[in-house]
């Protein structure tokens, strides 16, 4: 149970942490196309 509680609790992490990555790239992404 608690086993399992934790490893729920990485992938949820480890997916907030890919988003968020993701945002910071598109972020970047159309800061260089806005300055072109």
């Amino acid at each position: 149970m608690c086993f399992s509680i934790l490893s729920n609790t990485i992938m949820n992490s480890s997916y907030y942490v890919i988003y968020e990555v993701f945002f910071l790239c598109c972020k970047s992404i159309v800061l260089k196309v806005s300055r072109k």
